[in-house]
This record gives C-alpha cells, structure tokens and sequence, in this order.
C-alpha cells in the first residue's frame, strides 16, 4: 500500500490532469468559445472534428497518455488513461476517435504483441504528433471498414501484400498502418486464429508503383468521401510483420483486454455531457412541451442517470487498474466493461428524454446534445458487434466459473483494484492476458454479503439488509444456471442461453466494483456516503429483475443535492470530481 501522501498526490494529480485538460479547451457552453458545443454541432454536418478542436487536441500532446513510460510517454495507469480522455469525450466523440482512439487502437496491439523495434517505432510517431490507422480484416454483418482485407504471401525475406480495403478509418491523418491480412498461402488447413497476419506498414515507404489510394462516398452527403488502399502485389519487409505468420487475429485479441477497458473508462465523459446538458435545460430551457413532468419525477431520472453513471465509473475504474494489478484475470473483466458501460450510459441517456420531454427531438438546445451523444456511444462503443464479441469472451468462462466454488471464495482481489489514488505498477507488454483466470471480484462481493458488512456502520445499514439479501440471492441463482451451459455439440460455439446470462454476469461485476469503490474510499468525501452505494445497487438489482424496497427520501435527497451542486460548481459527476470549465 502506498504512504497516504502518495496516495493523496496521486489522486490530486490525476483530479488537476482532467481539470487542465478540459479547461485547455474551454467553456464548452460559452457561444464565444470556437471549440465548444455550438463548434461540435456545427462541425457534425462534416464527418470530422471541427479543425481548430484537432489542433488543440495535437497541441495537448493527448496521445502521449497511452504511450508507456519506458518509451517516453505519460501512461501512468490505464485508469488515467481513460479519466483523462473524458474531457474530449465530453465535447465531441468524433475528435477523440480521430485524434486519439485510431491510434490507440493499433498501438495497443502493437504494446501487446510487437517486438522492441515496433514498439518504438510507435512510441516515436505519437509522441512525434502523428497518428495511426488499423486496416481490419474482413467480418460479416459489420460495418464498411470490415468490408474486403489484404491477402498476404511470403517472397523471399519478405512478403507481398495485394486486395482493397475500400475504407480505412483515420488513413489519411496516419504515418503507420497496422494491417491484417488473409495468409491462407496453402500450407495446409488454417483454424480461424490462423487466418491472418498482422504488418505494421509506413505509409512514406509504401512504393507508389504498388499502392492506389481509394475514395468513396455519395457527392453532395455533406460527409467527407471515405478513404482507402489498393495493393498490387505490394513488397513489404520481413521486419514489418508484427506477431507469428498466421498469428494476427491472435496478436489482435491479446490487446482486447486493453482496449476494452480504456474505451469503457473513456465512455464516462458521454454521460457526463449528457446529464449536464438535462440539468441546464431544466434550469435555464423552456418549460417542456407536451406533459408536464413533477420535481418528484425530475429527481428521480436525475438521480438513476448519476447512479449509472457512478456504477459503469467504478466498473471502468477496476477493468483498467486489473490490467496493472490482475492481467491473469483482466480478460474477461475488460469484456464485461466494454459490454455494460455503454449499455448503462445508453439507457440513462434515453430516460433523460423525460425531462427534456418534446425538446428532446428539437434541433437545438441542450437535447441536440444528448441525441448525438447517444449516436457517437453506439459508433464509438462499435454498437450490437461490439456488445456480441464481448459477451463471446465472457460467455465460455461462466461453466468455469461456477465449477470452482471453493477457488471462487478464496479469490482475494489487492484493495488497490478499487482505489484511483494508489499507484498501479507498469503494463506487462510481454504477459497478455490468459483466459479463465480466478475471478476476484466475485469473491470480494460474496465475502462482504456474508460478512454483512455492505452499509455497514452507516446510518443506513438497515435500508442496506434488503438489498444485500437479493444481491446473495442473484448470485446464487446465477452461478446455478452457469453450471448448467457447455459449448454446442463438444465444439467450440458458445452456448446461446449463455448470452442473457453474460449480461447477469456483468451485472453482479458491476455491484461488486461500487461495492469495493465505497469500502475502500477512506471514509471521507462523497465516494464514502452509502446514500450512492445504495442508489447504484437499487439500479442495478431492478436490471436483475429482483424485488427491492423503494429508496428512502433520504438517499434521493441526498443524492440530488449532489448532483445539482456538481452541476452549478462545474465538477464532473464521476468518481473523479474534477473541476470542470463549464
């Protein structure tokens, strides 16, 4: 554990980045800020980020956060990482994808699975101010950028590249190009983690005799034309190949874990917009058209969007600090992340249409918004693909799960997993994670519910005992029904009743993380009042479909009043409480 001063110095640290970041960018609501809300919507109509919004992002040096210290970057916790980005997540959702989350993509494949040439190649083109595209392979009922691949064979010491990728996110702001390619060459049956390779490609080395640059997109959209490659047999270096032939989709997936838990930790900043944006409106808008909703209602959508937004934070915050403290069993907590987060911003962001009733579906004001917040969580988040191949991770380990009792309860997760103070150790590039690790926030929650001891010592232990006694019971009946799933047939296809389950799963996760965020807090601060805890647990078991008492008056009082003074100070409604500039 580290020395309370360290703790504390960590915590403000990380607290003044989010503040210097989101003030570098200024009052997003002043209508004489170039780079605030009214630049977003009017560069909407575009496709791309407004240019002035880039140039500061660039001028921040951003990327540096995800670069690892040991190449000269500023990646201090993955669980900073993701904090720091919220304040470009809040604004505009399209500037952190181009500015940041392309690059972060393929260079946590890299970080994952490159050797120490690649990996410094790439510490070398962020920090240098450039960027990165991944060219992915192709993939049924998904969107452009998975339409065609490259196909790869090998030539001498090196290899030849040929196909068209008729859409390349972020080709044309990126110097490196992270390729997958089909490597079916005849050497025998391929399995599907077989099919691929992996080449980190420099655009400035690509001979122009073997490449054609590809556009696409309807004249007169209003959206920039999509960019793409075409290679012709194109020559390519032995030393470009990142990871074994064959190996790629491998390669890809071992740097799941990361991007899964950072992009969820990012997603924060979304709902963050969004429920600033219902409380504003409800300060300063009109009355809403249409029926009018009472002070009671108001609070109590106000209240489940904070709950939620609380809930898929300390989710976040435990998937990202696991990949430092438990990379044994990250893989499948990353996953469950990736799932629940957009799903609990999504479903708040919609209730708070009540609130903004019929100017909900106006074309200004506040409520614009909140709908292009919901449009860039499902783009950003990868949408119904995304959710899917989450739950594919998490869906074989729930037969594992509850086969292991006995190793189930002795999994004690460090108390530094809930704790954003303390200090994480450097990502381990060379150890990706392994399927099938223990599960230690299963175990945490389960010994807490036996030692009754959620709520405990508060004034509202006894509000707590219901809510307890269902959360043990949900657990029970999971881990019943996991035992029941195996794969189809033998093979290798997740069972389908696993899939309903995967979400249950995330769930129990997802009170365990609030569970450990509120008792590892030091009992100071917002984050120590169990009035949150409990208003994050009654969210949560209602989604289960379990009987809960109502919340007492009490905790929706207290709980609001948190949310309007965060709201009128200008701090930011995530575990972090930063000082915001508007």
């Amino acid at each position: 554990m580290l020395p309370e001063k360290a703790k504390l110095g960590r915590w403000a640290s990380v607290r003044g980045r989010i503040s210097e970041v989101d003030h570098a960018f200024g009052d997003p609501w002043s209508p004489d800020n170039p780079l605030g809300f009214d630049g977003v919507l009017a560069a909407a109509g575009t496709g791309m980020p407004a240019p002035a919004a880039l140039d500061r992002y660039d001028g921040l040096a951003l990327n540096a956060e995800f670069v690892p210290a040991e190449l000269g970057g500023r990646l201090d916790g993955l669980d900073v990482t993701g904090a720091v980005f919220r304040p470009v997540m809040r604004r505009d959702a399209r500037l952190a994808a181009v500015g940041g989350i392309s690059s972060l993509l393929a260079a946590f494949v890299v970080w994952a699975g490159g050797n120490a040439s690649q990996r410094l190649r790439t510490s070398e083109v962020l920090l240098g101010g450039a960027r990165l595209a991944i060219a992915c392979h192709q993939l049924e009922h998904a969107n452009i950028f998975f339409e065609e691949e490259f196909r790869a064979r090998r030539s001498g010491s090196g290899y030849l590249l040929s196909g068209r990728k008729p859409a390349i996110n972020n080709l044309d702001h990126a110097e490196l190009i992270l390729a997958y390619a089909a490597t079916g060459d005849g050497d025998g049956p391929q399995t599907p983690q077989e099919s691929h390779s992996l080449f980190l490609l420099d655009r400035a080395e690509l001979p122009d005799a073997w490449v054609r640059r590809l556009t696409k997109g309807p004249a007169g959209s209003g959206q920039p034309p999509l960019t793409g490659l075409e290679l012709l047999d194109c020559p390519v270096p032995g030393e470009a190949r990142v990871g074994g032939w064959g190996q790629g989709v491998v390669v890809g997936a071992s740097a799941y874990p990361l991007i899964n838990a950072t992009v969820a930790s990012m997603l924060i900043g979304l709902g963050d917009t969004a429920l600033r944006a219902t409380l504003r409106f409800r300060t300063h808008g009109p009355a809403p058209a249409g029926r009018r909703i009472n002070e009671r209602q108001v609070r109590t959508v106000v209240n489940g969007a904070f709950a939620d937004l609380l809930t898929a934070d300390c989710l976040a915050l435990v998937a990202t600090r696991a990949l430092h403290l438990l990379p044994g069993e990250c893989d499948v907590l990353a996953a469950a992340a990736k799932y629940l987060v957009p799903k609990l911003l999504s479903e708040s962001m919609y209730s708070l249409s009540v609130v903004l009733g019929g100017a909900f579906h106006t074309e200004e004001g506040p409520s614009t918004l909140v709908r292009k917040h919901l449009r860039d969580l499902d783009t950003v988040s990868f949408g119904h693909v995304g959710s899917a191949v989450c739950q594919t991770v998490i869906v074989p380990y729930l037969p594992l799960l509850a086969a292991d009792a006995e190793a189930l309860e002795a999994a004690r997760p460090p108390a530094g997993l809930f704790r954003p103070g303390d200090g994480v150790p450097g990502l381990s590039l060379d150890r990706p994670a392994h399927f099938g690790g223990a599960d230690g926030l299963w175990g945490y929650v389960s010994r807490a519910l036996a030692e009754d001891s959620v709520g405990a010592g508060t004034e509202l232990a006894g509000a707590f005992r219901p809510y307890a006694v269902q959360l043990a019971e949900e657990m029970r009946d999971a881990l019943r029904e996991f035992a029941t799933l195996g794969p189809v047939g033998g093979g290798a296809v997740p069972d389908a009743r696993g899939f309903p389950l995967s979400e249950r799963y995330a769930l129990v996760l997802a009170a365990a993380a609030c569970v450990g965020v509120w008792r590892e807090s030091g009992g100071s601060g917002f984050l120590a009042d169990p009035a949150w805890l409990l208003s994050a647990l009654d969210r949560i078991l209602r989604r289960l479909g379990r009987p809960v008492p109502p919340l007492p008056a009490e905790v929706e009082a207290r709980l609001f009043a948190e949310a309007r003074l965060r709201a009128d100070s200008r701090i930011g409604f995530d575990l972090y409480g930063a000082e915001l500039a508007g």
